[in-house]
């Protein structure tokens, strides 16, 4: 195997691993911001029937979809901060495809923040 084939393999490899490290944290901006947005439904419908239920479930659920959508914001930065380093130093092409992903999960957190906050 020549060295310029292994680089180019070791660049591919570099950039998946990148890849795959925004998909995980994509998955997790996910989970909070779906969490707390299930959290403010629930107790949003629950308030209405019983009087003693929690009056602090809306920050509660704020603050879990802004740290998703934080940590989402931050990911991304740091994923595109890496991708230039290897496209500077190596020529390699990213592909937005990931980061494309991250936004649109970026988009519907911020909908679903927008709706909880316009509600109350």
């Amino acid at each position: 195997m020549d060295t310029e084939s292994s680089t180019d393999l070791a660049i591919e490899r570099t950039m998946l691993a990148h890849e795959r490290t925004l998909m995980a944290w994509t998955r997790t901006a996910t989970a909070l911001i779906s969490f707390g947005f299930t959290i403010y439904t629930f107790f949003h419908n629950v308030r209405g029937q019983e009087p003693n239920s929690p009056r602090n479930y809306i920050a509660y659920a704020l603050i879990m979809m802004g740290t998703g959508l934080v940590s989402l914001f931050l990911a991304t930065l740091r994923h595109r901060q890496d991708v230039k380093k290897l496209q500077a130093k190596f020529g390699a092409k990213p592909r937005p495809t990931v980061q494309l992903l991250a936004g649109l999960v970026a988009l519907l957190g911020f909908v679903g923040l927008a709706s909880i906050l316009f509600r109350i």
